[in-house]
């Protein structure tokens, strides 16, 4: 649901938006910047997005006696016994540790775990690709600066641990041959009522919570080496670069980011990026959801998503790629390996993938 920022096709607005005294100022700078890229220029203007942020399963945390995750971007984990702990990657992987039980009720970090017999898990990350999947631990590229194929060592860190997630002795995450699964609801993790914790964009609200039966709420996307990112989705309209009428393009545009973009927001699903239609979109957008779901409670935390786009992952983890169809076929090959074979060597599978897409990237870049 992003936009890709193709250097092929989008028409840069800069000297529109001049021109025609187009006023930026009820937008964050923030999302404005997300549009733009050094070599392309502005090519686009926010319209609609989809924060980031964790949901999870209140019953599983009650049930254990686990208190939630924190409400709020900045706040502390504080455990059952009142300790405060850093809301990071390491605090996260120990609550789902607790959170993961096997058949016999034991959880992930007992020494009487089998790993081999799980039927909750604490964390799932799912509705994603490699590429969103590894923003948990900071914001990346499969591109560096010069085009070449690129595995970032803080994706390579965050592959491995999911790996360790999936298949080590304390596993707390769904392995491939549970993802699409009856137990997780053939893929719906959350709503299987199996997954104590799941980050998702607010676009799932529009399908996935028509199976939340159980009690469930918002948190913050934990931090990383402490620094928080919260990867973005955002729709927005554009110009083709190889418009004959930039100018009644741009006329167009304005009134779909203008005048329509409210009713054209509530249709599409997503926040509005105008600041000034933000402070009641989700007294609306939880009236539109309560009647379309009656049987699921949506009294909950929407302002950790809001306070999430404070935190985009820059670079966008979805900006494009040369020979982008055959690249993205390419690390979904990657994670088929890893996701599904408990002796794969992560680091040997990323080398191999780095070096197809460099073969990708050439070949791409020799025919254009």
């Amino acid at each position: 649901m992003v936009v890709h920022r193709s250097p092929a096709h989008g028409f840069d607005l800069t000297e529109l938006i001049e021109s025609n005294s187009y006023d930026l100022t009820d937008f964050d700078p923030a999302l404005v910047e997300f549009y733009h890229t050094e070599s392309e220029g502005q090519l686009g203007i926010p319209f609609a997005v989809f924060p980031y942020f964790l949901m999870y399963n209140q019953d599983l945390f009650d049930e254990a006696d686990l208190p939630y995750p924190p409400a709020n971007y900045g706040d502390p984990y504080i455990d059952a016994d009142g300790v405060e702990h850093e809301w990071n990657m390491e605090t996260a992987t120990e609550l789902a540790r607790l959170l993961t039980v096997d058949a016999n009720g034991n959880d992930a970090s007992m020494e009487e775990f089998d790993n081999t017999q799980i039927v909750q898990w604490g964390l799932g990350v799912g509705y994603t690709d490699m590429r969103g999947r590894d923003t948990l631990f900071g914001a990346g590229n499969l591109v560096d600066a010069d085009g070449n194929a690129v595995i970032p060592e803080n994706w390579r860190a965050a592959e491995n641990w999911y790996h360790d997630a999936q298949y080590g002795d304390q596993a707390f995450h769904p392995s491939g041959a549970y993802a699409g699964s009856d137990l997780l609801a053939g893929g719906n993790w959350l709503g299987s009522g199996h997954v104590a914790m799941m980050p998702t964009h607010l676009w799932y609200m529009g399908w996935g919570t028509a199976d939340l039966a159980a009690g469930w709420d918002l948190a913050a996307i934990p931090s990383n080496n402490g620094v928080t990112t919260a990867k973005l989705h955002a729709d927005t309209f554009g110009i083709m670069r190889f418009t004959e009428h930039p100018q009644e393009a741009f006329t167009a545009l304005s009134y779909l980011l203008g005048e329509q973009a409210e009713t054209l927001a509530t249709i599409y699903g997503g926040m509005p990026a105008r600041l000034s239609l933000q402070p009641t979109f989700f007294e609306r957008f939880t009236a539109t959801l309560q009647e379309q779901y009656p049987n699921t409670n949506f009294d909950i935390n929407w302002d950790v998503a809001v306070q999430a786009l404070a935190y985009p992952d820059v670079p966008n983890h979805e900006e494009g790629m040369p020979g982008f169809l055959e690249a993205t076929d390419r690390y979904a090959q990657y994670l088929q390996v890893v996701d599904n074979n408990a002796d794969a060597d992560v680091n040997a599978e990323l080398d191999l993938l780095q070096a197809d897409l460099q073969a990708i990237f050439d070949a791409a870049s020799a025919g254009s």
